[in-house]
């Protein structure tokens, strides 16, 4: 399938379930959430299709007492959880990283989408090694962001 896309230029997306609540106030529904979007990124991984060629569609803004939390606030809040859980130099938190950076670059906040893009370069060097697919899929997504730095 992913061949195919790329042949004719298909951009494949997932939506994970109404339970994939990143904004949530309970650490285990963010931890249990995490997980769910790791097994929803294998589909575009086991396609060999690149960040900017699968789409992952996730809500992030939640409703507590009546107010709605702005996706900007969500994306920083789960970004601190999974480091506080995970640590930095965890696969998880590597991609919770990696969604909040796109979540601020589409946003318009470039400037710190390149600054913490270019901390999920360093912490995939480190995890899997300067050669590994990993780390070279990082930099080439770190190019999109330096653009408009």
């Amino acid at each position: 399938a992913g061949e195919h896309a790329r042949r004719h230029s298909v951009r494949l997306s997932v939506h994970p379930g109404q339970y994939t609540v990143l904004g949530s106030n309970n650490s285990d529904v963010v931890a249990k959430s995490i997980e769910d979007l790791e097994y929803h990124a294998l589909y575009g991984q086991y396609m060999n299709l690149p960040a900017q060629d699968f789409t992952m569609n996730i809500h992030l803004q939640g409703l507590y007492g009546g107010k709605h939390e702005d996706a900007l606030k969500t994306a920083w809040k789960t970004l601190e959880l999974s480091e506080t859980r995970y640590g930095r130099m965890h696969k998880t938190y590597l991609r919770v990283a990696d969604i909040v950076a796109g979540i601020l670059f589409r946003q318009g906040d470039r400037k710190a989408a390149f600054e913490l893009h270019r901390v999920v370069v360093d912490v995939s060097i480190s995890l899997f090694g300067e050669e590994s697919d990993q780390a070279r899929a990082a930099e080439l997504n770190h190019r999109v962001y330096s653009r408009d730095a």
